[in-house]
């Protein structure tokens, strides 16, 4: 039986954001669409008190390729 394991790291540029809480607005929709339609974990990892990028993290566990 065979494990697999898939992860990825997203750089966004967020070019309309004008504050943190434009930028939490965009990533909590972005971030609740892709869980939703994808059934994977995602999560902000990076550049957290940027307003105009962050850096989010995608993984995924299945016994399936």
């Amino acid at each position: 039986m065979a494990m697999h394991v898939g992860t990825v790291t997203i750089t966004l540029f967020l070019h309309g954001a004008r504050s943190l809480k434009e930028k939490r607005h965009v990533l909590k929709s972005l971030i609740d669409t892709t869980r939703r339609k994808f059934n994977v974990s995602v999560a902000e990892i990076g550049d957290l008190d940027l307003w105009s990028r962050a850096t989010v993290g995608v993984a995924c566990v299945s016994n399936s390729g």
